[in-house]
């Protein structure tokens, strides 16, 4: 009896130390992310800007498949600004990517994730690379401080 509850306790440990919301440098803490506006933060957005200047690439629809630890995945609705003939004129193609958020930061106590990456489930949209790779640290980011890569 002894031994078998000796082994649930080590299963279990090492199941929990192996998570990444284990992390002690969680804290048991929500990551963030920034929200749709550009300048507000969010709890598992489902919508993200990843170019604030001109708004030229966001995701919307996001589902996750998972949230919270090191990274976040899941599939999204991508829409990018075509630029043919030229930005100010040209369309917008939407298609479905997957999408996965990482390198979690510290802000002023709270955490985010900081760099965005998709790619699209197919073929892209003409005009369209297959992948992107976007920094989308919080608007105050001077005070923020790698935690996790």
């Amino acid at each position: 009896m002894k031994t078998a509850v000796a082994a649930v306790l080590v299963l279990g440990a090492v199941i929990l130390s192996s998570s990444a919301s284990a992390d002690p440098r969680f804290h048991g803490d929500r990551v963030y992310v920034r929200g749709p506006g550009c300048n507000s933060t969010t709890y598992r957005a489902s919508t993200i800007i990843f170019f604030c200047g001109d708004a030229g690439v966001w995701v919307t629809n996001i589902r996750y498949s998972s949230y919270g630890g090191r990274t976040a995945t899941g599939t999204a609705v991508q829409h990018a600004k075509d630029c043919i003939p030229d930005c100010a004129s040209g369309g917008i193609s939407a298609a479905r990517v997957t999408i996965r958020l990482a390198d979690v930061v510290r802000c002023d106590g709270t955490l985010f994730y900081s760099r965005a990456s998709t790619r699209y489930i197919g073929r892209p949209p003409s005009a369209q690379r297959a992948s992107l790779v976007a920094t989308i640290s919080p608007f105050y980011e001077s005070s923020c401080s790698s935690i996790l890569g």
